[in-house]
Protein backbone atom coordinates (compact mmCIF):
# COMPACT_ATOMS: atom_id res chain seq x y z
CA UNK A 1 0.00 0.00 0.00
CA UNK A 2 2.86 2.27 0.87
CA UNK A 3 4.27 2.26 -2.73
CA UNK A 4 0.98 3.92 -3.88
CA UNK A 5 1.03 6.99 -1.26
CA UNK A 6 1.85 10.06 -2.12
CA UNK A 7 5.02 11.73 -0.37
CA UNK A 8 4.63 12.30 3.42
CA UNK A 9 1.91 9.54 4.07
CA UNK A 10 2.50 6.60 5.85
CA UNK A 11 0.69 3.54 6.53
CA UNK A 12 -0.34 1.85 9.73
CA UNK A 13 -2.69 -0.66 11.45
CA UNK A 14 -5.64 0.44 13.13
CA UNK A 15 -4.42 -1.64 15.91
CA UNK A 16 -1.53 0.41 16.11
CA UNK A 17 -3.26 4.17 15.89
CA UNK A 18 -6.18 3.14 18.58
CA UNK A 19 -7.17 1.19 21.61
CA UNK A 20 -10.67 0.70 20.77
CA UNK A 21 -12.11 0.67 24.44
CA UNK A 22 -14.88 -1.38 25.58
CA UNK A 23 -17.97 1.30 26.20
CA UNK A 24 -19.29 1.07 29.96
CA UNK A 25 -22.43 -0.35 31.02
CA UNK A 26 -25.52 1.89 32.23
CA UNK A 27 -28.68 1.07 32.48
CA UNK A 28 -31.53 2.56 30.97
CA UNK A 29 -33.38 3.45 34.44
CA UNK A 30 -29.55 4.97 35.80
CA UNK A 31 -29.18 7.22 32.64
CA UNK A 32 -30.70 10.65 34.88
CA UNK A 33 -31.51 12.43 31.63
CA UNK A 34 -31.10 15.65 33.45
CA UNK A 35 -27.01 16.23 32.16
CA UNK A 36 -25.74 17.51 28.93
CA UNK A 37 -23.55 14.43 28.65
CA UNK A 38 -24.75 12.13 25.47
CA UNK A 39 -25.10 8.52 26.01
CA UNK A 40 -24.19 6.68 23.01
CA UNK A 41 -24.82 2.97 22.05
CA UNK A 42 -24.31 0.89 18.74
CA UNK A 43 -26.95 2.86 17.03
CA UNK A 44 -26.19 6.88 18.59
CA UNK A 45 -27.66 8.56 21.08
CA UNK A 46 -29.65 6.53 23.20
CA UNK A 47 -30.16 9.19 25.98
CA UNK A 48 -28.08 11.12 28.20
CA UNK A 49 -26.37 11.79 31.64
CA UNK A 50 -24.63 14.11 34.02
CA UNK A 51 -20.77 12.09 33.84
CA UNK A 52 -19.27 11.12 31.24
CA UNK A 53 -16.40 8.10 30.38
CA UNK A 54 -14.69 9.39 27.77
CA UNK A 55 -12.09 12.57 28.29
CA UNK A 56 -13.10 14.47 24.92
CA UNK A 57 -13.77 14.21 20.89
CA UNK A 58 -14.68 10.33 20.83
CA UNK A 59 -15.95 8.23 18.26
CA UNK A 60 -17.94 5.00 18.80
CA UNK A 61 -18.43 2.40 17.14
CA UNK A 62 -20.68 -0.33 17.26
CA UNK A 63 -19.87 -3.26 18.57
CA UNK A 64 -23.06 -5.48 19.52
CA UNK A 65 -26.66 -5.38 17.30
CA UNK A 66 -25.34 -1.88 15.15
CA UNK A 67 -22.71 -3.79 14.31
CA UNK A 68 -19.83 -1.55 13.06
CA UNK A 69 -21.90 1.80 13.33
CA UNK A 70 -19.51 4.86 13.06
CA UNK A 71 -20.87 7.96 15.30
CA UNK A 72 -18.95 11.30 16.19
CA UNK A 73 -19.22 12.95 19.72
CA UNK A 74 -17.15 16.34 19.62
CA UNK A 75 -17.64 16.25 23.27
CA UNK A 76 -16.93 13.86 26.35
CA UNK A 77 -19.72 11.17 26.51
CA UNK A 78 -20.75 8.08 27.79
CA UNK A 79 -20.64 5.24 25.29
CA UNK A 80 -22.59 2.10 26.57
CA UNK A 81 -21.30 -1.70 26.57
CA UNK A 82 -22.97 -2.09 23.08
CA UNK A 83 -20.24 0.05 21.64
CA UNK A 84 -16.11 0.66 21.80
CA UNK A 85 -14.82 4.20 21.92
CA UNK A 86 -11.63 5.87 20.75
CA UNK A 87 -11.01 9.28 22.93
CA UNK A 88 -7.26 8.99 22.60
CA UNK A 89 -5.90 10.10 18.53
CA UNK A 90 -2.20 10.38 17.19
CA UNK A 91 -0.95 13.85 17.73
CA UNK A 92 -1.87 17.16 15.86
CA UNK A 93 -4.27 14.50 14.11
CA UNK A 94 -7.99 15.39 13.90
CA UNK A 95 -10.17 13.12 15.57
CA UNK A 96 -12.71 14.04 12.47
CA UNK A 97 -10.63 12.44 10.04
CA UNK A 98 -10.60 9.01 11.57
CA UNK A 99 -13.98 9.22 12.21
CA UNK A 100 -14.96 9.79 8.57
CA UNK A 101 -12.32 7.25 7.79
CA UNK A 102 -13.92 4.44 9.96
CA UNK A 103 -17.13 5.17 8.55
CA UNK A 104 -15.22 4.70 4.93
CA UNK A 105 -14.39 1.30 5.98
CA UNK A 106 -17.73 -0.80 6.47
CA UNK A 107 -16.58 -2.48 9.42
CA UNK A 108 -19.87 -4.00 9.27
CA UNK A 109 -18.21 -6.23 7.04
CA UNK A 110 -16.42 -7.44 9.85
CA UNK A 111 -19.50 -9.10 11.28
CA UNK A 112 -18.77 -12.42 12.06
CA UNK A 113 -21.13 -13.51 14.37
CA UNK A 114 -23.61 -16.45 14.50
CA UNK A 115 -26.29 -15.41 16.91
CA UNK A 116 -26.43 -11.79 18.00
CA UNK A 117 -24.54 -9.74 15.03
CA UNK A 118 -20.97 -8.15 16.71
CA UNK A 119 -17.22 -7.14 16.07
CA UNK A 120 -14.46 -8.32 17.25
CA UNK A 121 -11.71 -5.43 17.76
CA UNK A 122 -8.72 -7.86 17.24
CA UNK A 123 -10.39 -7.99 13.48
CA UNK A 124 -10.93 -4.35 12.82
CA UNK A 125 -6.71 -3.83 14.61
CA UNK A 126 -5.64 -5.83 11.36
CA UNK A 127 -6.96 -3.10 8.81
CA UNK A 128 -4.19 -1.13 7.27
CA UNK A 129 -4.83 2.70 7.54
CA UNK A 130 -3.28 5.31 5.20
CA UNK A 131 -2.06 7.71 7.63
CA UNK A 132 -1.84 10.93 5.70
CA UNK A 133 0.08 14.55 7.30
CA UNK A 134 -2.22 16.15 9.87
CA UNK A 135 -2.60 19.48 7.58
CA UNK A 136 -3.55 16.99 5.06
CA UNK A 137 -6.30 15.44 7.26
CA UNK A 138 -7.57 18.54 8.01
CA UNK A 139 -8.09 19.44 4.36
CA UNK A 140 -9.64 16.28 3.54
CA UNK A 141 -12.06 17.07 6.08
CA UNK A 142 -12.87 20.87 5.19
CA UNK A 143 -13.35 18.71 1.68
CA UNK A 144 -15.41 16.28 2.78
CA UNK A 145 -17.35 18.18 5.31
CA UNK A 146 -18.52 20.96 2.61
CA UNK A 147 -19.41 17.78 0.01
CA UNK A 148 -21.36 16.22 2.98
CA UNK A 149 -23.38 18.93 3.31
CA UNK A 150 -24.50 19.21 -0.29
CA UNK A 151 -24.99 15.25 -0.42
CA UNK A 152 -27.62 16.26 3.10
CA UNK A 153 -29.31 18.90 0.82
CA UNK A 154 -29.82 17.14 -1.61
CA UNK A 155 -31.22 14.28 0.11
CA UNK A 156 -34.02 16.76 1.64
CA UNK A 157 -34.77 17.82 -1.66
CA UNK A 158 -35.18 14.26 -2.83
CA UNK A 159 -37.21 13.53 0.26
CA UNK A 160 -39.90 16.24 -0.81
CA UNK A 161 -40.19 14.58 -4.35
CA UNK A 162 -42.82 11.70 -3.23
CA UNK A 163 -45.00 14.83 -2.08
CA UNK A 164 -44.42 16.62 -5.24
CA UNK A 165 -45.67 13.79 -7.35
CA UNK A 166 -48.78 12.87 -5.23
CA UNK A 167 -49.79 16.55 -5.60
CA UNK A 168 -48.66 16.30 -9.43
CA UNK A 169 -51.13 13.04 -9.94
CA UNK A 170 -54.32 14.56 -7.92
CA UNK A 171 -54.17 17.41 -9.88
CA UNK A 172 -53.55 15.64 -13.62
CA UNK A 173 -56.64 13.57 -12.62
CA UNK A 174 -58.98 16.31 -10.92
CA UNK A 175 -58.16 17.59 -14.24
CA UNK A 176 -58.73 14.42 -16.98
CA UNK A 177 -61.78 13.63 -14.82
CA UNK A 178 -63.39 17.50 -15.47
CA UNK A 179 -62.65 17.68 -18.62
CA UNK A 180 -59.41 20.03 -18.58
CA UNK A 181 -57.28 18.12 -19.27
Amino acid sequence: MSDELPQGWATATLGGLFDFKYGKGLLRENRNGKGAVKVYGSNGVVGVHDKAVTKGPTIIVGRKGSVGEVHFSPEPCWPIDTAYFIDEFPPGSPPTYWALYLKSLRLEQQEKSSAIPGISRDDVYDNEAPVPPPWEQRRIVAKLETLLDKVDASQQRLAKIPVLLKRFRQSVLAAACSGRL
